[in-house]
């Protein structure tokens, strides 16, 4: 989510996962359309912490803020 500056803060929440295929995870609730999830490195987010995104198929940053 975002603070009152607008940056980007890391939330743990619960999710209920339907299935796994390689690299790709189905998740079945606790998540709404459009939110951005941690793929890797998530052992190192804590709450509230402020994160950037990454777009890992191309390496560079994809909208940090969103």
């Amino acid at each position: 989510s975002q603070d009152a500056a607008g940056l980007s803060r890391a939330h743990l929440r619960p999710v209920d996962v339907i299935a796994l295929a390689g690299d790709e995870v189905v998740i079945g609730k606790g998540l709404e359309a459009g939110e951005r999830i941690a793929a890797s490195g998530s052992f190192k987010l804590r709450e509230d912490v402020l994160v950037a995104f990454v777009d890992s198929a191309r390496g560079g940053k994809s909208g940090a803020g969103r």
